[in-house]
């Protein structure tokens, strides 16, 4: 289950309210990404890449989906697009205080992917 403000929900439930939520605003670009993080988190990448992929048309600035599609690559063993996408990472984040931390953990990532 999830740990939300709202009363425990699973995966599924959570993932058919962001769905709902995009049926009525395709442009929600953060429902896509966190769509996107919950079918990782089922270890479903097939769509997890799909929905990460939607979220970074509407936003290519988008850094939270641009480092968890590295993450959805990573584990794909697809170790060359995981890069791409750190660095996209590091470029969005780069001389921001407030994204430090995702700097850095992108930073480590990249390092371990070479």
């Amino acid at each position: 289950t999830i740990q939300t403000p709202y009363p425990r929900i699973t995966y599924d439930e959570a993932m058919a309210l962001y769905q709902s939520v995009l049926d009525k605003n395709p442009g929600q670009f953060n429902s896509y990404t966190n769509l996107g993080l919950l079918y990782f988190s089922k270890r479903e990448t097939v769509p997890a890449i799909d929905a990460l992929g939607k979220a970074l048309s509407l936003n290519p600035n988008d850094y939270a989906a641009r480092f968890n599609l590295a993450r959805v690559y990573e584990s794909q063993g697809k170790k060359e697009l995981a890069r791409k996408e750190l660095q996209g990472v590091l470029m969005m984040t780069s001389g921001n205080s407030q994204n430090r931390e995702i700097y850095e953990v992108a930073q480590r990532k990249l390092a371990d992917l070479k």
